[in-house]
């Protein structure tokens, strides 16, 4: 009995001895930090914390392992105060040497790779200090940048090993509207302008308090208002029309490896739309990017755009029909289509109308668009005036004119229930044949009222001068005489002085 309460008391002692080691052990190391996670996108920077006593540095040797499988390789190691790296150990991992003297092992990675991701544990012979799992994740588009409008974009987030069932997705586009949640693709049909931008996906792992942001800017290549299909634009005769064709694309990425490349680009006039049709305009640019001075600019809306547009002056009925903007890329062809529909308004006969007489209005559309409603309407004048015609190319309205109808005319093409162009045309009442004989008896007797005083004041002018000759002549007379009796008097009475 004795013997058996002796071993009980060495066994009591030999645990209370080994408890105290290891809460010393506990007071010498620190808690493992267990299953930390860690989420990084690639090219950015992460850091793995590794932190250990700074009082047992010289006993402990700390180094970073990443587990292959069963194997472990060492990254990084800490020996003699001397930072070790191992032989399988990428050149971006590193740990800030200033920081070991305060036991602080952590180590950074940058810039991130997918191929970093794993599990990493820092560790010593005797411990290990911190368990670090990297998820890498990043995201790609296909078809790549700059994508054609009108193509169907799939953006995808790829990360290293994981359970995609731990993660909560989320994407927003460019203006920030959530677009889908949890899941790891998004697919965007028929990319149109409001699409180019920065698309933005939430990441967050179930064990990471860690909410990882990634960025992905989508780059659009194409014609402006190819996504509306084909366009119509009207015009009246004698005006100046410019047929748009803006290709946005980026020739800086003309020579990037991948990228699309603009191989050449025209525009065409043809009178269907099924032909290219006469030559107008082409644009060729170069391997390097380089553009023709004036024909490539940066859009502030789509960014750098190339204005293949071609302006047309004093347009006719000969210039309407189908023009066509041709652009050859190296992934595929491109166009965009455009009706010119120029608009006539005529009057039988011209210029002023006398009243009570017939006139002739005549509205004539270059092409026949089915389902179109050309309108003739008095602007400010009674309905009863106005006439339609449907489906036609020219609509003729036959007036025995009277006071009512004479001001403005509109003629209109509608379409679809809406107006898509109309065009103002004055009808100038003549002079009444009364009213001209009146005013010119007016004119002649003005102009010979005028004509009689203008004489008048030609024959007063004359008499005024004659009479002031005339004084003139009796003055000049009158003293001359005067003179000469002055001399008389004055020879008559000399002898008598002499005498005296």
């Amino acid at each position: 009995m004795h013997s058996l309460a002796g071993g009980g008391t060495t066994s009591c002692l030999a645990a209370a001895r080994h408890l105290l080691g290891l809460q010393i052990l506990a007071a010498l190391f620190p808690a493992v930090a267990a299953g930390l996670t860690l989420l990084g996108k690639e090219g950015s920077r992460v850091n793995l914390p590794c932190q250990y006593q700074q009082r047992v540095k010289e006993k402990t040797h700390p180094k970073w392992v990443k587990n292959e499988g069963t194997e472990e390789i060492v990254y990084l190691r800490w020996f003699n105060n001397l930072l070790v790296k191992g032989s399988k150990s990428p050149s971006h991992f590193n740990v800030n040497l200033r920081n070991v003297d305060r036991g602080d092992f952590s180590m950074f990675v940058y810039p991130l790779k997918m191929s970093d991701g794993g599990e990493y544990k820092c560790k010593s012979t005797e411990r290990e200090f911190s368990s670090v799992h990297l998820y890498i994740f990043q995201v790609n588009s296909s078809p790549q940048n700059p994508v054609l409008l009108s193509e169907n974009l799939t953006l995808t987030l790829q990360a290293s090993s994981l359970n995609w069932s731990n993660l909560n997705v989320t994407w927003k586009d460019p203006r920030n509207k959530s677009f889908s949640k949890g899941d790891k693709s998004i697919l965007i049909e028929k990319l149109r302008p409001e699409h180019q931008g920065v698309w933005t996906c939430w990441i967050h792992h179930a064990e990471s308090k860690q909410v990882l942001e990634i960025q992905h800017t989508v780059e659009t290549a194409g014609l402006s208002g190819s996504d509306r299909g084909p366009e119509r634009l009207f015009s009246k005769v004698n005006e100046t029309v410019k047929i748009p064709c803006e290709l946005s694309y980026n020739t800086r990425r003309q020579s990037e490896p991948g990228s699309l490349r603009l191989l050449a680009a025209a525009m065409y006039k043809s009178e269907s739309r099924e032909t290219l049709g006469r030559h107008l305009k082409d644009l060729y640019i170069s391997k390097d990017g380089g553009c023709p001075s004036g024909e490539c600019a940066a859009n502030p809306a789509h960014g750098p755009t190339i204005d293949l547009s071609v302006n047309l002056r004093n347009v006719q009925l000969s210039d309407a029909g189908w023009y066509t903007c041709l652009v050859n890329l190296s992934r595929r062809a491109i166009q965009k289509h455009l009706q010119l529909l120029i608009v006539r308004v005529s009057a039988s006969p011209q210029g002023p109308i006398s009243i009570y007489s017939e006139v002739l209005l005549t509205c004539e559309v270059s092409d026949h668009l089915p389902g179109a409603v050309i309108r003739w309407t008095h602007v400010n004048g009674s309905n009863a005036n106005s006439k339609e015609g449907q489906s036609s190319r020219q609509l003729s309205l036959k007036l025995n004119t009277n006071a009512s109808h004479f001001g403005l005319w509109k003629c209109s093409i509608w379409l679809d229930g809406s107006e898509q162009f109309s065009i103002d045309h004055r009808l100038t009442q003549a002079p009444d044949a009364v009213d001209l004989w009146f005013w010119a008896a007016v004119g002649a007797g003005s102009f010979a009222f005028l004509i009689l005083i203008i004489c008048t004041v030609i024959c007063i002018a004359s008499a005024r001068r004659r009479r002031r000759a005339r004084r003139m002549r009796m003055a000049r007379m009158r003293k001359l005489v005067h003179e000469q009796k002055t001399c008389q008097c004055k020879g008559r009475t000399l002898p008598a002085h002499y005498q005296a």
